[in-house]
């Protein structure tokens, strides 16, 4: 059988073909390699957001419990400040009575001599 090229040119585009062959293999494995590297990142992405989800979420039960503290303190706060209020007028009152007591106690004698 014979060529209408000749041997030369069968072999070049042989030659031609084998090259393009091996440059579309490079090619598919470099997409290969850059598709993995893709899912490579893509799962630390995921990793990344799924710690970044649970730390939101202790935060947040963290923020939580310290804001229920902060309203038991404020009760605490609110109770002391009533509690210090009412200790402050007992003690006029008490200031009162005895003012009284030693008025009396003096204009009692007074009235005796």
């Amino acid at each position: 059988m014979q060529f209408p090229l000749g041997g030369e040119t069968l072999e070049r585009i042989t030659v031609d073909c084998r090259v393009e062959l091996e440059r579309e293999r490079k090619q598919r494995l470099q997409t290969q390699e850059e598709l993995e590297q893709t899912k490579r990142a893509k799962q630390r992405l995921e990793d990344e957001n799924q710690k970044a989800t649970h730390r939101i979420r202790i935060g947040t039960g963290i923020f939580t419990v310290f804001l229920i503290a902060a309203g038991i303190a404020d009760g605490f706060a609110l109770k002391t400040t009533q509690t210090l209020g009412e200790s402050r007028e007992g003690t006029r009152i008490e200031r009162q009575g005895l003012n009284a007591l030693r008025t009396f106690e003096v204009y009692s004698i007074d009235g005796l001599v």
